[in-house]
């Protein structure tokens, strides 16, 4: 299992041009999306959150990670195409679900925030099962973003319960 990983990422020089601009893309809208938010400190201030629920500069910094793993899961998805029906759809639609959490958490819609993360988590999960198969990096990348999402859901359903 770890040459077939080191396998896939040495690969990643094949893809580089596009591994960057997709990283670099996903990234830039992330920070955008916060940005335009607007008063999201004042709507931490006021409203309660679940235990272990990260300060704002943490959730901006995680967010932004993430952003660029959504990046890199595209330009991952994009390669895999052994798979007859490509994942490159579904990682896309999991980056732009989870695209709009910030708006929609900070605008105080939280079960419309929610509905996007199970919607994205939905969509990371077909992006796993389509490319999986045949990319354990890309797999390995679901997991990670899953998890995170699942701690953003967290963290959305507390301020919902609390608020």
């Amino acid at each position: 299992m770890f040459r077939k990983i080191k396998r896939e990422l040495s690969c990643l020089g094949e893809i580089k041009v596009r591994l960057a601009v997709l990283v670099a893309v996903a990234a830039v809208l992330g920070i955008l999306t916060w940005v335009t938010c607007g008063n999201v400190t004042v709507f931490r201030r006021l409203l309660k959150f679940p235990p272990f629920s990260a300060p704002i500069p943490v959730m901006f910094f995680l967010w932004i990670v993430i952003y660029a793993l959504f990046g890199l899961l595209a330009a991952l998805a994009a390669g895999a195409e052994k798979c007859r029906c490509s994942p490159l759809f579904s990682a896309v639609a999991s980056y732009f679900l989870a695209l709009f959490w910030c708006p929609l958490f900070f605008g105080g819609r939280f079960f419309v925030a929610l509905a996007a993360l199970l919607l994205s988590l939905w969509a990371i999960a077909l992006t796993a099962a389509r490319a999986g198969r045949y990319s354990v990096t890309v797999f390995l990348l679901c997991v990670v973003l899953g998890a995170a999402e699942a701690y953003f859901f967290y963290v959305t359903a507390g301020g919902a319960i609390l608020n």
